[in-house]
């Protein structure tokens, strides 16, 4: 996907990216104890790098 270019490298990295968060924050391990659901966290940092990520309440 480099090939086309980095802008869509990084488009089809972030849509990858969004689409694991969406499943994993739904998916509960066998090993994981939740008392309340999982939630979905996204951080943008000052270089507009956003970084998307499954993590518990």
């Amino acid at each position: 996907m480099l090939i086309k270019g980095k802008e869509t490298f990084t488009k089809l990295s972030r849509d990858f990216a969004k689409e694991v968060q969406k499943r994993e924050s739904v998916t509960i391990r066998p090993k994981e104890e939740l008392e309340r659901a999982k939630a979905r966290l996204t951080i943008e940092n000052y270089l507009g790098t956003t970084t998307f990520s499954p993590m518990m309440r």
